[in-house]
């Protein structure tokens, strides 16, 4: 059974879509910043759920979080 999370892997991931979606949506606006960083939150909270399935109770607070 895994007891820790893996922040890089999240961090990166996080990073990883940030960085591609604000150069893919264009540099110089504020909805691509926006729509950057929706994206990468969206990405951070997938790969935050999948890196915690074992730990019962982050993955409770974070379906909750999810959910609201």
């Amino acid at each position: 059974m895994k007891y820790c999370i893996n922040w890089n892997r999240i961090i990166a991931n996080g990073g990883l879509a940030f960085c591609t979606t604000l150069l893919a949506t264009g540099l110089n606006t504020e909805f691509a910043l926006v729509n950057a960083g929706l994206i990468a939150g969206v990405a951070l909270f997938t790969e935050l759920k999948s890196e915690s399935e074992p730990i019962e109770k982050v993955k409770r607070v974070l379906s909750l979080g999810l959910v609201a």
